[in-house]
C-alpha cells in the first residue's frame, strides 16, 4: 500500500530523503489506525521554504494541518546550535533533519481536517476554527515521543524535553499499544483521560491535563516562576497521584508478583523521567526545600528516595 501511494504522488517521487522516514512511520502505526496516514500521504504537498518568523531550534520542518502541506526549511542549519553545536556538522543536520521530518509526518499520519465544521482532530489535540486549540502541548509530546522510538538522537534537539517526559510516564502507565491506537486513531484527549479514569480520580485527571497546556502559556510568556509552578502542579497534583492509583490498581490485579518487581518496573520505566522532571526544576531555578517539603507531604524520605516512594504504594 505504501509504495503504491509513493509511486503515484510526484511530491514524494521529488524527495526521496522522506521514504525511509514514512517506512518507519508506518512501521508502529497500528494497522488499523492507518486511516489518516495513507489518506493524507496521498494528497501530501511538499515546498522548500525559508524560515520565517520564529522557529524552535532543530524545526527543519513544519506541517500545516488544514492544507495538508509539509514545509521544508533550508537554512535551519543556522540553528546548530546548544548541545549539538560541537558535533560533526553533516552528521547533525542529517539527525536534525530526520528526526525533525519524523515528527511533522507523525502529525500527518494523525491528522483528520473536517472542513465543513472547520474541525482538526489531530493525535490528542483539536484545532476549533482559527483560534480555539485543545491540548495542542500534551499532543506535541506524544508526537516527538513517538518520533524519538524511531529516532533516539532526537531528544538532543528537541523543545519539547518536559512534556516528553510527561507522555513517557503516562504511556509507562497505561502501555504503548494504547498510545499508539488513540493516537493514531486521533481519539483526542478525552479518550485517554477516558481510559485513565479507569483506575484514577477524575480530578487527578483534570489536574494533570490543565497543568499541562499551562506549561506551554508559561514558555511562551518566559516565565520561570509561572512555569516551575506548573510544572510543580502538573508532577504532584496530576502524575503522582495517578502513578500511584495505576500501581495499586495493578498490583490489586496481580500484574506485580512481588515489591521486588514492582521496583524493579518502577526503576526502569519510571523513575528516570521523575528525576528528569525534577532537574528540569531545579534548573529553572526551583528552590529545592520545597521539593522536599511535597515529597514529604506524599509520605517519601527525601534521605531515601525512592524506596520510600515504592512503599508508600503498598501501605495503602
Amino acid at each position: 500500500m505504501l509504495d503504491e501511494i509513493i509511486q503515484n504522488n510526484e511530491e514524494l517521487a521529488k524527495h526521496p530523503a522522506i521514504i525511509p522516514i514514512l517506512k518507519k512511520i508506518e512501521s508502529i502505526i497500528p494497522i488499523d489506525a492507518r486511516g489518516d496516514f495513507c489518506r493524507n500521504l496521498k494528497t501530501l504537498k511538499i515546498e522548500l521554504s525559508k524560515i520565517e518568523g520564529k522557529v524552535m531550534p532543530g524545526e527543519c520542518a513544519s506541517y500545516f494541518l488544514k492544507e495538508n502541506k509539509l514545509y521544508l526549511y533550508m537554512d535551519f542549519d543556522k540553528y546548530l546550535i546548544g548541545e549539538w553545536s560541537n558535533k560533526n556538522k553533516e552528521e547533525t543536520t542529517k539527525e536534525m533533519f530526520e528526526s525533525s521530518l519524523c515528527h511533522e509526518l507523525i502529525h500527518m499520519s494523525s491528522t483528520t481536517y473536517f472542513e465543513t465544521d472547520d474541525l482538526v482532530n489531530s493525535g490528542f489535540a483539536a484545532v476549533i476554527g482559527s483560534e480555539k486549540v485543545l491540548n495542542p502541548y500534551l499532543n506535541e509530546g506524544f508526537t516527538e515521543m513517538l518520533a524519538e522510538t524511531l529516532y533516539p538522537g532526537s531528544y538532543v534537539y528537541s523543545g519539547y524535553k518536559d512534556i516528553v517526559h510527561i507522555a513517557k510516564i503516562i504511556t509507562n502507565i497505561v502501555g504503548i499499544d494504547v498510545i499508539k491506537k488513540l493516537y493514531f486513531s486521533n481519539k483526542l484527549a478525552i479518550n485517554l483521560q477516558n481510559y485513565i479514569a479507569q483506575f484514577t480520580m477524575p480530578e487527578n485527571i483534570k489536574s494533570l491535563f490543565f497543568w499541562i497546556e499551562n506549561l506551554q502559556r508559561c514558555k511562551i510568556k518566559n516565565n520561570s516562576d509561572d512555569y516551575n509552578h506548573s510544572l510543580q502542579k502538573s508532577i504532584f497534583l496530576g502524575l503522582l497521584p495517578i502513578l500511584s492509583d495505576a500501581l495499586n490498581y495493578e498490583i490489586k490485579n496481580g500484574t506485580f508478583k512481588s515489591i521486588q518487581d514492582l521496583e524493579n518496573y518502577y526503576n526502569t520505566y519510571i523513575k528516570p523521567d521523575f528525576e528528569s522532571l525534577f532537574n528540569i526544576l531545579l534548573k529553572n531555578g526551583y528552590n529545592p526545600s520545597l521539593l522536599g517539603d511535597y515529597l514529604e507531604e506524599y509520605g517519601f524520605d527525601i534521605n531515601n528516595y525512592p524506596h520510600n516512594f515504592i512503599c508508600s504504594f503498598i501501605t495503602k
